[in-house]
């Protein structure tokens, strides 16, 4: 095996270390753009989905809660304020996860 002299990988001046290099950063918007228009469509009908089964999530609690089945917003308690909700590790109260995190979601059933 080459010592480390040898190896040119290892012989990086230590002022290039961490500099962003043009090439590389135009190769990859190149191939963000191309990914943008092949999934378009795709992305654009994952978030009408999206919307589409949150209005639904949003009436099923409205309705809930004029049922007296939960309180508050839907997504801490349920019944009489005290239980958590079913199957939910996570204590959400006061939270706001990103829209890709399965755990503030409410259009999957894991959710």
């Amino acid at each position: 095996m080459e010592t480390a002299s040898e190896v040119g990988a290892l012989r990086v001046p230590f002022d290039k270390i961490g500099i962003v290099k043009e090439a590389p950063v135009v190769r990859w918007l190149s191939g963000l753009q191309m990914y943008d228009k092949k999934y378009y469509r795709q992305a654009r009908k994952a978030v009408k989905t999206r919307q589409h089964n949150d209005r639904k999530a949003q009436i099923l609690i409205e309705k809930a809660q004029k049922a007296g089945i939960i309180q508050g917003d839907g997504w801490d308690t349920i019944n009489d304020g005290e239980l958590p909700r079913p199957n939910d590790m996570l204590d959400l109260a006061g939270e706001h996860p990103p829209p890709s995190a399965i755990c503030g979601r409410r259009d999957t059933v894991s959710a």
